[in-house]
């Protein structure tokens, strides 16, 4: 039996024998018209159309469906893999839109919406990789480099490398001198680094440009824990305290500082500070393995 390939199954069978091959030919191209005209896209550009109005119909599953099939047919369709990778991104599937987008960015290099798509892609999957690669195609799409300092400084810092990061955090500086977030920065690069007072510089030259804060003072503060001068550290502490005794914040770093002195008045103070605020913060902070722990300890 002769199977003819027309989209669907057409069978040449001795009960045809009397249709002559004029016949024949009018019979598939009939059976042909009814699968072509049926209304399904096909055709690459009717997919493409297809996913586009499903697309901006907000059903982006089916949006994936329409591209994928018209993907098999031209997999280097720069069009069909951006709107892929987006129409997974619309639905959080962050994983997926990162491989469609970084095969665009491989395909069509340093094209600048593919290359700001994949920066808010990488940062929700935490891919600081592809995150600083990212910037980097922003930044040769005609981005200012001194725009991303800080951001370069954090993704660095997260990546663990304090090195780059401290690089890059003083270049921001140099850029923007009254960002108190980036002196901060910097200390803690610094203590990281250096492991001496001189991080301690940093938080003088922010006060000496942008005044003295609390802010400031608890950076000091958390310096100063870092570098095992407790009783420097809990001297700001219980001042920042005393200017606001409901502060949830100024009782644990005053707990944190006092547990961590071998004085037993202290520890048992830091107890009572850890209890009076479990209920107030969240549980990152892990307030009751810390209470568990120095009831323990006190025993």
């Amino acid at each position: 039996m002769l199977k003819l390939e027309l989209g669907a199954a057409f069978y040449y069978t001795p009960t045809m024998r009397w249709m002559s091959i004029d016949s024949m030919i009018v019979a598939m191209l009939l059976f042909s018209c009814l699968v072509s005209c049926s209304g399904e896209p096909s055709s690459v550009e009717e997919l493409k159309a297809a996913g586009q109005k499903a697309f901006l119909a907000e059903d982006y599953k089916t949006a994936r469906d329409f591209f994928l099939q018209a993907i098999i047919k031209a997999p280097s369709d720069k069009e069909l893999l951006f709107y892929t990778g987006m129409a997974y991104k619309r639905d959080y599937l962050y994983d997926s839109a990162m491989f469609y987008l970084k095969r665009l960015d491989i395909l069509y290099p340093n094209d600048r919406e593919t290359n700001e798509q994949l920066y808010e892609i990488a940062m929700a999957l935490k891919d600081w990789d592809y995150a600083l690669a990212a910037l980097g195609g922003l930044i040769r799409t005609g981005d200012n480099p001194e725009w991303y300092y800080g951001t370069y400084a954090e993704l660095w810092a997260k990546k663990d490398d304090p090195s780059n990061a401290y690089y890059y955090i003083k270049k921001a500086i140099s850029v923007d001198p009254d960002n108190p977030k980036a002196y901060v920065q910097a200390a803690n690069l610094a203590l990281i680094l250096e492991s001496d007072r001189s991080c301690l510089g940093w938080i003088d030259s922010a006060v000496a440009r942008l005044g003295d804060s609390d802010y400031f003072r608890s950076a000091r503060a958390f310096l100063l824990i870092g570098l095992k001068d407790y009783a420097a550290a809990e001297k700001i502490y219980r001042s920042l305290l005393s200017k606001d005794t409901s502060s949830a914040s100024s009782r644990l770093n005053l707990a944190h500082v006092l547990s961590s002195q071998d004085d037993r008045r202290k520890k048992q103070e830091a107890l009572e500070l850890y209890r009076s605020v479990s209920e107030r913060v969240s549980w990152d902070f892990k307030v009751d393995s810390l209470i568990r722990e120095l009831e323990a300890e006190l025993e």
